[in-house]
């Protein structure tokens, strides 16, 4: 018993140092300063577990989102992404696309500014097809959209968005998809519907896009951004012809890691940022209204470039913050034990001279004392508080 006595004061951080040798030390050690000290190891020991174990599966870190004016004709590329289309009703069932009711075109249109002088569009079509006419979209589609009422892009196309819409000065580059009504020209074979049976055909029904979409997760450690398959729904309106805007975002995410010194890591990708609706009279417009278009969807940048940064602690940061919590807790604990121990020991100090009737010299010494101070054998009450006035001054 006496050994883990003694073993509890070894590990003591809090107490009253002083001058005055009492029972052969010169550090005075209560029950309370021994509690405050194992609380203190113990705290200081699981915070310094949580900050190691969360810097190892790196579960802390800061992130920081800016958003940048683009000033230039930025590519995004999306050939590689799978782009197709739908039908639906309000009852959430498949519409096959027929063309003698309505065709579906997507175009690529470029408006280029020559010689600092005119402003040209130039289109190119993009070739659309039925998704299970290609075995290559057909593998795409393994996740559960059926592939014969879908129409995707035609794989190996330049499906290339630049510049901010509507950028007369550097010129940009868009993808538009319009759904036409079926309309009997002398060019075309096919026998369109009436237009009551085309408007019953397009009542009630909406336009559905299926797109992969790079989406920003920054608690996923090894790949914060991954694609996945975004859904938008566009209803079609026989009244006026709505226009839909689908904005990509060219982002750029760069990480800090590093043990001691910093490494950085710097990824660029696109991902969609917003969508707007805007809305066309097809009377005063004779291009809407001589390619009988219902819906256009329009693929374009946004104007800003998003940056991700996110930052990893290093070592030192841990480090630093767990000395940080270390010296908040023992600057309080010291103070509650200093104003304890003080009291403590004067008490304890006085009570073991009236019980003792002396005074050993091994007992009391003190260099700061300049006159010698003498206490009789026969000490009375008036005599101790005296003494402890004396101690306090001391």
């Amino acid at each position: 018993m006496s050994k883990f006595k003694s073993l509890l004061k070894e590990i003591n951080i809090y107490g009253v140092d002083f001058k005055l040798l009492y029972q052969k030390e010169n550090h005075y050690t209560t029950q309370l300063d021994i509690i405050l000290s194992l609380f203190s190891i113990i705290f200081i020991l699981m915070i310094s577990i949580k900050y190691f174990s969360e810097y190892i599966h790196k579960k802390n870190f800061t992130i920081v989102t800016n958003y940048h004016p683009i000033t230039n004709k930025m590519p995004i590329n999306l050939s590689s992404n799978l782009i197709f289309f739908g039908l639906y009703d309000w009852n959430g069932k498949m519409k096959r696309i027929d063309p003698s009711y309505c065709t579906l075109t997507l175009d690529l249109n470029q408006h280029i500014l020559f010689n600092n002088k005119s402003f040209e569009r130039i289109s190119t079509n993009i070739k659309l097809l039925f998704c299970n006419e290609s075995e290559e979209t057909k593998k795409k589609m393994n996740f559960g959209y059926d592939s014969e009422y879908h129409i995707c892009v035609k794989p190996n196309q330049n499906l290339t968005i630049s510049g901010r819409y509507g950028d007369r000065l550097n010129g940009f580059d868009i993808l538009e998809a319009h759904l036409n009504k079926c309309k009997n020209s002398s060019e075309s074979k096919i026998k369109c519907k009436s237009e009551d049976e085309i408007n019953q055909y397009l009542k009630n029904t909406f336009i559905t896009l299926f797109y992969l979409n790079y989406e920003v997760d920054h608690y996923n450690i090894s790949n914060p951004f991954a694609q996945n398959f975004r859904v938008d729904c566009f209803p079609i309106s026989l009244n006026v012809i709505k226009r839909y805007f689908i904005y990509y975002s060219y982002s750029i995410y760069i990480q800090f890691t590093g043990f001691i010194f910093e490494k950085m890591k710097r990824n660029f990708f696109y991902e969609f940022k917003d969508t707007e609706i805007d809305f066309v009279e097809d009377e005063t417009n004779s291009f809407y209204k001589n390619d009988n278009i219902v819906v256009e969807i329009v693929f374009t940048i946004w104007d800003k470039e998003t940056k991700y940064i996110r930052k990893f602690p290093f070592i030192q940061d841990v480090l630093g913050d767990i000395g940080g919590l270390t010296g908040i807790i023992t600057t309080v604990f010291q103070f509650i034990s200093s104003f304890y121990s003080v009291k403590f020991f004067l008490v304890d100090f006085s009570n073991n001279l009236i019980n003792n009737r002396k005074i050993d010299k091994r007992y009391f010494f003190n260099t700061d004392i300049k006159k010698s101070l003498t206490v009789k054998n026969n000490l009375t009450q008036s005599s101790r508080s005296k003494f402890i006035m004396i101690l306090k001054i001391i």
